[in-house]
């Protein structure tokens, strides 16, 4: 089995090191193989840095980029709706075509077990 995981990333260094101890977590209690496809944006913090650092020796592509985007924050605003919509293309675009059985999409600051 095969699961390929997707995230998002902007200004996440508060939540990456429960992300990542989740993430390890899932992939020891798990019989699967897993990839990542990252993308983070207009981080002002070293999240770009330390997906580098934890992707190393692991099937993960992380497109990291300077896009100027707007932080909106937590709100319904259509301009923000609009800006998710685009970033989460070019998330999905990195694991295009997807082989996987099975798709993850978590955002870094979403606890599960």
């Amino acid at each position: 089995m095969k699961i390929s995981v997707f995230s998002l990333f902007r200004d996440s260094c508060p939540y990456l090191s429960r992300f990542f101890k989740q993430i390890n977590d899932l992939e020891k209690n798990t019989n699967a193989d897993f990839e990542y496809f990252f993308y983070e944006n207009d981080s002002k913090d070293d999240t770009a840095s330390r997906l580098e650092q934890w992707s190393e020796g692991r099937p993960v592509k992380v497109l990291s980029e300077k896009a100027n985007e707007k932080s909106h924050g937590s709100t319904l605003e259509p301009d923000r709706m609009m800006k998710m919509a685009r970033i989460r293309n070019k998330m999905a675009e990195l694991g295009k075509p997807v082989k996987s059985d099975y798709c993850l999409v978590i955002d870094s600051d979403v606890i599960f077990n």
